[in-house]
This record gives C-alpha cells, sequence and structure tokens, in this order.
C-alpha cells in the first residue's frame, strides 16, 4: 500500500504515515517503486489544473490490474475545483494509458458502495 498527496495535513494525519508520500504533482510525475493491483483516486482530480494531469496520469499507470477514481463534472461547486471535466474526458484519459473503462463493474461497484462521491461519479477501469 502507498497513499500520495500534496497536503502536509493529510500525511500528518495518516493511519499509515510511513506508506505516505508527499508529491506536488505541479512539480512534475510521481514514478512508485512498484505497481499496484489498485489505484483509487477519490476526491482529487478535479483539484489539478488541467496543464498537470499527465503528471498524476503517470502515477495511475503503476496499477496492474485496476483503476477506480472519482471526479466532478462541469460546474460542480467545490472547493479550488480547477479541472471539472465531464465523465467522457477522464474515460479517454485513462484508456490513453491502457485501461479500458469497465461500466458492469462500474454500476455494480455504485449499487454497493456508501452514499457519496463514488456512488455519485465512480469510474471503474480494468487493465487491458
Amino acid at each position: 500500500m502507498l497513499a500520495v498527496d500534496g497536503s502536509q495535513q493529510a500525511k500528518r494525519d495518516s493511519l499509515v504515515p510511513k506508506q505516505h508520500v508527499l508529491h506536488d504533482y505541479t512539480a512534475g510525475p510521481y514514478f512508485p517503486p512498484s505497481q499496484f493491483d489498485l489505484v483509487w483516486s477519490c476526491e482529487f482530480v478535479e483539484h489539478v489544473r488541467e496543464k498537470y494531469v499527465d503528471n498524476f496520469l503517470r502515477s495511475f499507470a503503476s496499477s496492474r490490474k485496476f483503476l477506480m477514481m472519482t471526479f466532478a463534472g462541469p460546474g460542480q461547486p467545490g472547493y479550488h475545483h480547477v479541472n471539472c471535466q465531464p465523465m467522457g474526458y477522464w474515460i479517454d484519459k485513462v484508456e490513453s494509458l491502457g485501461f479500458s473503462f469497465n461500466e458492469d463493474l462500474t454500476e455494480a461497484s455504485r449499487k454497493i458502495s456508501t452514499p457519496g462521491h463514488y456512488k455519485n461519479r465512480g469510474l471503474l477501469f480494468t487493465r487491458t
């Protein structure tokens, strides 16, 4: 397990501080030391300006099997929402990494999710 975050407070409050890395994606990509079966991104992508998207996509590509993420759609209010994009934008970006959007697994995982971000705007991709 590895957590990557740009927030000092998140690292300070982390339940896994030794597996928590601070990284600023405006400074460049972060390359995890190994691959993982699952990359999970929740409440993140809409907070990073579009010109830096490729930096975090390089981290997302470290998944061998699955990528699950949330996103904020166009016009969705929220603090520092600087890159609110439609679902198709994120599907195209993630599929360019060698993943396939899995609509059936997305719907199934949303159904069993608790109310919140993933239930509303979660996406599930599988490595192709």
